[in-house]
């Protein structure tokens, strides 16, 4: 008897990593996780040592095979997917010659300036994507600010390339991107899928620093001998390009068509649409516009650090560790806000890209408790997505918005999904699947090792019977929000002219 294969995912995010066996069918069998510590100084640098980043992957994975006495030569294939924004420089070897420098760490916020004054009308038009605190700015930042030891460096990759390259022993020479990641670079031409050597020029740039671009499904390497003897791996178990987790996220949720809407509530709170047609936002510079897994697919977007916003407010509130987030998130159901605003920018606001901008409350009065405050954090999520989804909809009128799916940990909380649903007018259905990433990973992993033949086929199969409800909008209360609405986008214009002069 033929035992069943499975794919290895591991989905290394801010806080840590997550490894996880998963079946054919979508399925997470077991799975460990190890912490991520990242370093704060005084100069605003946040950042974590690279080597921890694969020592963590290194972690998870051996417990993961050693708790689950798992038979490592049934693993058909392992494919990574990890945080997007950060970068690390590596020299030949596949050593680090900085740390890995996540999206968390802002100073480079100061050299978004100077690339948006080069021209960023032509960054968009050609890489999809405004100048924000990520790839294309911190590798601007390091060439600016730190030009000996960026001689010293060989390619800039992102964090899953790093951790695969350790995994397969490879060299600076075998450093690669996979498409899902370039647009953030601001240096590629990301509907063709190569470096746009315009805007490498532009920015001074060298060529041979980037690495090559592949497939997320490409076999980039298998496991070495020396991988396989620390963590239990097989040796030579293929290892996938793996993609970002925002792309991970999409196609795990099953976003592989046309016309299709997705809220991912995360730690980022991202509203998507998949379209079939390359058109950036190169005139009000609101979405970034991202290349899907699936090929010829794209999947333009806008978000806001919302749940972020939401982790941070529990925090605050959650004195003695017996108040869950589920509770707190229930408390907002009686509520009302009709003066009450929350501004969700505390690290400057994304989309479009204004550095200048910080949280704020508008309206408190004495009566405003924690509910009304949490509830204003997630009004606050909605009305983003109302703005984001108005740009989408401005710039293809023929998308038929007729649902929006929302995944990823938000969609547990039922007053959420009302909040949005009741903001944007839209029915929310909920998706109840928890393990997106890993299921992303499979297929990628499925694909590349040839077990699927069809990835949106694979990932649409693996979501079939996980819907939960669906929310329609409650015809009072959106109209309601839609007069919230405006206020909203009033304080944000009077903030943003406010910070602009460095009043706040």
């Amino acid at each position: 008897m033929v035992k069943e294969k499975y794919f290895l995912s591991l989905d290394l995010g801010t806080q840590g990593t997550k490894a996880a066996l998963v079946n054919p069918s979508g399925d997470v069998l077991c799975s460990a996780f190890s912490e991520n510590r990242y370093t704060e100084k005084d100069d605003g640098e946040i950042s974590i040592p690279a080597g921890e980043l694969s020592r963590g992957v290194l972690r998870a994975t051996r417990k993961l095979l050693e708790d689950s006495r798992a038979d490592a030569s049934r693993i058909a294939g392992i494919a990574v997917v990890a945080m997007m924004a950060g970068i690390v420089g590596i020299d030949e070897d596949w050593n680090p010659v900085i740390p890995y420098d996540p999206g968390l760490d802002k100073r480079c916020e100061t050299s978004i300036k100077k690339m948006q004054a080069m021209g960023e009308d032509k960054i968009i038009r050609l890489s999809g994507c405004p100048v924000i605190v990520a790839q294309g700015a911190k590798i601007y930042w390091w060439k600016e600010n730190h030009p000996e030891i960026f001689a010293k460096i060989r390619k800039m990759i992102p964090a899953s390339t790093y951790v695969s390259g350790r995994m397969a022993g490879l060299k600076a020479a075998d450093a690669y991107m996979d498409y899902t990641h370039i647009h953030l670079t601001n240096m590629a031409d990301t509907k063709q899928g190569c470096w746009s050597g315009e805007l490498l020029d532009m920015f001074g740039i060298p060529e041979e620093i980037m690495p090559k671009i592949v497939a997320p499904y490409d076999v980039i390497g298998r496991v070495s001998a020396e991988w396989a003897a620390l963590s239990g791996l097989r040796e030579g178990t293929p290892i996938m390009a793996g993609c970002g987790d925002t792309a991970a996220s999409c196609l795990g949720a099953g976003l592989v068509r046309s016309n299709m809407i997705l809220d991912v509530a995360g730690t980022a709170s991202v509203i998507t649409a998949c379209v079939d047609e390359y058109h950036p936002d190169t005139e009000k510079k609101i979405l970034l516009y991202p290349r899907s897994v699936i090929p010829d697919l794209f999947t333009p977007f806008g978000f806001v650090l919302g749940g972020q916003d939401m982790n941070w407010y529990h925090d605050q509130v959650n004195y003695d560790g017996g108040l869950s987030f589920d509770a707190l998130s229930k408390e907002t159901a009686d509520v009302e806000n009709d003066s009450l605003f929350f501004i969700p920018f505390f690290a400057g606001r994304i989309c479009p890209s204004d550095a200048g901008f910080s949280g704020h409350w508008i309206g408190l009065k004495f009566y405003h408790g924690r509910a009304h405050m949490f509830k204003s954090i997630m009004e606050s999520v909605g009305y983003e997505y109302r703005f984001y989804l108005k740009r989408i909809g401005e710039m293809f009128p023929r998308l038929e918005m007729k649902e929006v799916f929302t995944s990823a940990g938000g969609a547990r909380s039922e007053e959420f999904i009302r909040i949005k649903a009741d903001v944007l007018g839209l029915p929310f259905v909920q998706l109840l699947q928890k393990d997106t990433s890993h299921k992303a990973a499979a297929v990628i992993a499925g694909y590349g090792t040839g077990m699927f033949t069809d990835m949106a086929e694979a990932a649409a199969g693996m979501n079939a019977g996980h819907q939960g409800k669906t929310f329609v909008p409650d015809q009072v209360r959106a109209k309601r929000y839609g007069e919230q609405y405006r206020k909203y986008q009033e304080i944000v214009g009077c903030l943003g002219r406010m910070h602009g002069k460095n009043i706040c």
